[in-house]
């Protein structure tokens, strides 16, 4: 398995050539140092995979949501609660336990 650099290069490659109807790339849209950032997160979020096999289809969408587990990463509990709203018809009772729920399985501040 590829260590979590290597990974992150490849898909920074992968981002970089890809293109708009104008010829725009992501590099037009922001710095390449927010993207790697960005990447390396999201990168490392996925080899964290907790996804419970219980879940139902929305409550999987919130899941594998990258917003929701990049706020979760940042330890931002209610951007990921209104993500999780924002993404789904959940209530905010519903939304907040799924993301009480992911952050007991893991997902939660990596400050800890």
């Amino acid at each position: 398995m590829k260590d979590n650099d290597t990974l992150a290069g490849e898909v920074m490659a992968a981002v970089m050539s890809f293109t708009d109807e104008n010829d725009k790339g992501i590099a037009d849209r922001m710095s390449v140092a927010d993207l790697w950032m960005v990447i390396q997160q999201t990168v490392r979020i996925v080899r964290q995979d907790t996804t419970p096999a219980d879940l139902n289809p929305m409550e999987a969408m919130v899941w594998g949501n990258t917003a929701v587990r990049v706020a979760l990463y940042n330890g931002q509990k209610i951007v990921a609660i209104k993500e999780a709203r924002n993404l789904t018809s959940m209530s905010l009772k519903e939304s907040k336990d799924l993301v009480e729920r992911m952050i007991e399985a893991g997902l939660g501040d990596r400050k800890k």
